[in-house]
């Protein structure tokens, strides 16, 4: 059986099976939990609205809302983290963004990002976040976003 290899991030390999019907594009998202969802959750879900169209539309948890069967959520990114104000900076192996209240320190982007977030008043985060409605929850933890 013929094999693929497609890279996810620089220095990680996936070996796919022919056949297995993977999407190339699917290694940026994940299926959310239901844990997940709440008022201002991002997400992107099936659509039909069209006969015989496959196409994923964005949308936003608002408080009246039922659940699409066919979900994804993509990981967490740079596009993500530029949306909320912040500018990138490369240094070797790390990515770096920044702003003039906050700092943020991205790792691994499997699963989730391993991320520290460093504000102007001194307050630290440390941890995994997947996605950029997380990102925003702990943001407004911080008191960087409202």
């Amino acid at each position: 059986m013929k094999t693929n290899k497609i890279q996810k991030t620089p220095g990680q390999m996936y070996t796919l099976k022919e056949g297995e019907g993977y999407d190339v594009n699917d290694i940026h998202y994940y299926t959310p939990n239901i844990t997940e969802f709440h008022v201002g959750f991002e997400f992107e879900y099936k659509g039909d609205r069209i006969p015989k169209e496959d196409r994923w539309y964005k949308q936003t948890v608002n408080s009246h809302f039922i659940i699409p069967s066919i979900t994804r959520v993509k990981y967490l990114d740079r596009e993500d983290i530029e949306s909320l104000g912040y500018t990138q900076f490369d240094l070797v192996n790390r990515k770096i963004y920044s702003k003039p209240n906050s700092t943020i320190w991205l790792g691994d982007y499997s699963m989730g990002m391993l991320c520290r977030i460093l504000t102007a008043n001194g307050e630290n985060f440390i941890g995994f976040i997947r996605n950029k409605s997380e990102l925003k929850v702990v943001l407004k933890q911080l008191a960087i976003l409202y």
